[in-house]
């Protein structure tokens, strides 16, 4: 099938779109290369190419006319909004590239089942960052039109084109004039208020014949000053092409790696002898120290900074394959490794200085790893709940089938899943991999279970977060479960080793935390009172958050079967909301609960969590798979801690925890919009709150623990959903999930909405 996206004229040009105009016209020996991504089973792979032509950019879309079209490819063009993660890859040798991943158009000649492909043009006549930076600018102003033109009320959407270049299509309200390549002019406050009238960016009159589109008038303007004609004389450039630095650093590296590799190959055993390894990497050295003489007048940052910072990168670089390739040849000991791993990571935490703080988090980058996907069952009450009588794989099984429909994701896709939980049989390896393929996860997915105790949710996320940036995997499900009313109880701990009992810290472990909290709250003074009015919150929130609906994006229905405690009749139910939430909570009526662990204490079943039943799950991938798949994203995973307490003291974790996640993102307290802390009793959540200094107003919007229930797996991934839900519909941006961890510990993750 051709790909025609273009008018051709006779000429052997293109016609123009209305509006249109051509602003950059690439030298004549440019390639381009079309292809798809991946290769997936069942999905033939796409590629057609080009090996010489020309690129055109207009107001609107970029165009390519091949110097010989053939059947295959006559001529290619792709609106200028439908291009993403452009970037221009410098080799060591060779031409320039600018890589985009490009969506196809209805009727655009590229096969249907191909979402999105990878557009390469190579400038073998240079021009590479020319055309790069060309291309920003234009779609830059292109974005800002239609964002005019989108607040002004003349187009909906995003203004996309879908209409295969054919008419006006979605930009028929976008004044096109604003989209040039000229510098723009220097603000100068005129001292006189603005005219009232239609915005600038609207477009001048369109003739039906045209577009086939009516359009508003734009207002009469006053003719603006024509740019004085561009010097006819060269005169050489006094600025690095964008990303320079970055670039002759991957290349530097690439080389490295390179002559490394040929080595290997060429030798055999290059880690037979480590001088010849270390003579490469010398000679590499001393090749960069001239290049960077060279270079030193384009650098925007003082040449020794580029010089060590350069440095730092090959180095670690370095250490990394000369450990691969010593591990696999010559099987270094273990105590070798550790040490050139030790030696590698702290050269990479002076490797560069990353940009931080809040505005720093909020850019998005190809790599990022974000959340497509999260949702939740409801929480029920244990024993008497919805749930009471279903089993936690039968929970998971629910989440896993709901996450499929909801995401719409193949579910050959996914690599991996982790599911946090406590008290499953067995640890729940064998059900939870029973639940994945029951659901519709091939055999080629694979499942573990893991137990953090509170935080095994949270912990599930991170895990599949960290392998996603490793490379490990591509697509990967974090989740939650817990079934607390067939599994908890006085069996869930054994009894512990003379050996174990000998010891006092480690004897603290086996405490119950009710007993644990309750010291925690008489030594850090937290009083009944205090508690009781927090708890009381917590309910009078969620009573409210349930009225209005704001669960239910989150909760997806889960039918089950059902025994009638008062008749035993089995039946079929649907559970769509969280049962542990109760009207008329007041500090006061908490205040009548007999304490249950102690007879002058201040913990009671008012002011701690619930034991419930739940399961919840995360769909993660980096940001480039979800545009390639066509994934909505909710938000990303940013950074995560986890830090251990005394036993005895085991509900102040967030406390500890909290700061740490948010020193490792670059962020102060302040700069968090919303904080989901776990409610496991109201004086531990009390504490971290005020030894954080935190604004309650932002701690639990929807309620939390106490409210609602704990199912103790469940919870770490139930807060993923619940945090972003939240962000999302107040339109804020940063959050953080946290929680103690029974023993002594703590746990944070920071996440940003979109």
């Amino acid at each position: 099938m051709s790909i025609n996206w273009v008018m051709l004229s006779e000429g052997g040009g293109f016609t123009p779109l209305p509006g249109e105009k051509t602003l950059y016209t690439s030298p004549p020996r440019t390639t381009l290369s079309l292809q798809s991504l991946n290769k997936y089973p069942g999905k033939e792979p796409y590629i057609i190419q080009s090996s010489a032509g020309c690129v055109h950019l207009t107001n609107r879309r970029l165009i390519y006319l091949p110097a010989s079209p053939t059947p295959e490819l006559h001529s290619f063009a792709a609106p200028i909004l439908n291009l993403h993660d452009t970037h221009v890859t410098a080799p060591w040798f060779g031409p320039n590239v600018w890589t985009a991943i490009v969506q196809p158009v209805s009727g655009g000649g590229i096969p249907a089942q191909h979402a999105a492909l990878e557009l390469k043009i190579t400038f073998k006549e240079g021009g590479a960052f020319d055309f790069h930076t060309n291309f920003e600018r234009l779609k830059e102003r292109l974005q800002q039109a239609v964002e005019v033109a989108r607040e002004s009320g003349y187009i909906t959407g995003d203004g996309s084109e879908s209409g295969g270049g054919r008419g006006a299509g979605a930009l028929a309200g976008v004044n096109l004039d604003t989209v040039h390549l000229d510098e723009l002019p220097t603000y100068e406050e005129s001292g006189q208020d603005p005219q009232p009238g239609p915005p600038a960016a609207l477009a001048t009159p369109l003739s039906p014949q045209d577009s086939g589109v009516a359009v508003l008038p734009e207002p009469a303007r006053q003719p603006s000053p024509q740019p004085s004609p561009r010097e006819e004389t060269f005169s050489p450039p006094t600025e690095p092409p964008p990303g320079y630095e970055e670039v002759q650093r991957g290349s530097i590296v690439d080389e490295l790696e390179r002559r490394l590799r040929s080595a290997e190959e060429d030798d055999g055993d290059i880690g037979s002898d480590r001088r010849d390894a270390w003579m490469i990497l010398r000679e590499v050295l001393w090749d960069f120290r001239e290049m960077t003489c060279m270079v030193a007048s384009w650098l925007t940052c003082p040449s020794w900074e580029f010089f060590s910072v350069t440095w730092n990168v090959i180095f670690v670089r370095a250490i990394s394959i000369l450990t691969d390739i010593n591990a696999r040849e010559a099987n270094l000991s273990v105590v070798a490794q550790e040490r050139l791993s030790q030696v590698s990571d702290h050269l990479k935490a002076s490797e560069v200085d990353v940009p931080r703080g809040r505005e720093a988090l909020l850019e998005k980058h190809p790599d990022d790893v974000v959340v497509t996907c999260a949702l939740r069952t409801a929480i029920t009450k244990g024993g008497k709940g919805g749930f009471k009588d279903t089993a936690a794989a039968d929970l998971l099984h629910g989440a896993f089938k709901s996450l499929i429909s909801r995401s719409g994701i193949d579910p050959s896709l996914v690599e991996d899943i982790a599911v946090g939980t406590v008290l499953a049989p067995g640890g729940g390896a064998t059900e939870f991999r029973a639940a994945a393929l029951a659901a519709g996860f091939p055999v080629t997915s694979a499942v573990k279970s893991l137990n953090r105790q509170c935080s095994s949710g949270l912990q599930a996320c991170v895990d599949v977060a960290n392998a996603i940036k490793s490379g490990m995997i591509e697509i990967g499900i974090g989740a939650g479960v817990e079934s607390m009313s067939t599994q908890y109880g006085p069996q869930a701990v054994t009894e512990f080793s003379e050996l174990l009992d000998s010891h006092a810290e480690a004897k603290n472990c086996k405490v119950p935390m009710g007993v644990l909290s309750e010291k925690m709250a008489k030594n850090k003074k937290i009083a009944r009172a205090n508690q009781d009015s927090f708890a009381a919150q917590s309910f009078q929130k969620a009573v409210e958050a349930q009225k209005k609906g704001l669960f239910d994006e989150e909760i997806i229905p889960l039918t089950v079967k059902y025994t009638d405690p008062k008749t035993d009749e089995e039946k079929t139910i649907t559970v769509s909301r969280d049962d542990g939430v109760r009207e008329g909570i007041t500090a006061e009526s908490l205040g009548k609960i007999r304490p249950a662990f102690a007879k002058d204490g201040t913990i009671h079943a008012g002011n701690a969590s619930q034991i419930s039943d739940g399961a919840a799950a995360v769909l993660l991938m980096k940001r480039s798979t979800a545009l390639r798949l066509s994934q909505p994203i909710l938000g990303k995973f940013v950074q995560a801690s986890v830090v251990g307490v005394p036993p005895l003291l085991m509900g102040v974790g967030p406390a500890a925890a909290i700061p740490v996640a948010l020193k490792k993102a670059g962020l102060d307290k302040d700069d968090v919009d919303i904080y989901e802390i776990n409610e496991a009793f109201a004086s531990q959540c009390l504490f971290c709150i005020n030894e954080l200094g935190l604004d309650m107003k932002k701690v639990n919007p929807k309620g939390g623990a106490i409210a609602f229930g704990h199912p103790l797996g469940c919870t770490g991934a139930r807060q993923v959903s619940t945090l972003l839900t939240e962000l999302r519909r107040t339109k804020q941006r940063i959050g953080v999930t946290s929680m103690c961890i029974g023993t002594g510990m703590g746990m944070a993750a920071v996440w940003v909405a979109e």
